[in-house]
């Protein structure tokens, strides 16, 4: 794909069986069925995260994040982090774990999908709910999408995480 346009339009404007997916989840595998192509995984070297749209947080990317895969996911750390997600994280994302970072409920699910994501070489969802900051409940929604470099071993993970907050 280093040769290639990136294919934005199709990630912001194309739905699963419809126009303008309207959906973060939705937009995330989209982008990741894209990035695909014709292999059986997206490459995490292939991510475009030096280009100008991933710097300026455009499209997508201020609810991304990549992570790498460790042999204990609790060891499993950022490798990029947009701005929302930085934004509910309980401590900066720079150089800890995925779980010393994301609100503990949140990580006890993505824990799960992550997991269960690399063993069964699919994309997978979660959604919940969590406390964020000033006493705000926060309804989140994710999706975390398997990346391989040989592809076969799942050694990166890409996600798109949203989150509402209750009116209350």
């Amino acid at each position: 794909m280093t040769d290639q346009k990136f294919p934005w339009a199709l990630a912001a404007n194309i739905g699963i069986g419809r126009k303008n997916e309207r959906r973060l989840t939705g937009r995330a595998l989209l982008y990741w069925w894209a990035l695909k192509g014709d292999l059986p995984f997206p490459r995490h070297s292939g991510l475009p995260l030096e280009s100008p749209e991933v710097k300026n947080g455009e499209g997508l990317w201020p609810n991304i994040f990549t992570a790498t895969l460790e042999p204990s996911i609790e060891a499993s750390h950022f490798t990029y982090c947009g701005a929302a997600v930085a934004e509910i994280c309980v401590a900066p994302p720079e150089e800890r774990p995925i779980s010393a970072c994301l609100p503990s409920p949140v990580w006890d699910k993505l824990r799960y999908v992550f997991e269960t994501a690399a063993g069964t070489l699919k994309p997978l969802t979660a959604s919940g709910r969590f406390i964020a900051k000033g006493n705000r409940i926060a309804l989140y929604r994710a999706i975390v999408l398997p990346l391989s470099e040989d592809g076969s071993a799942i050694d990166h993970v890409m996600g798109a995480l949203g989150c509402k907050y209750d009116g209350r």
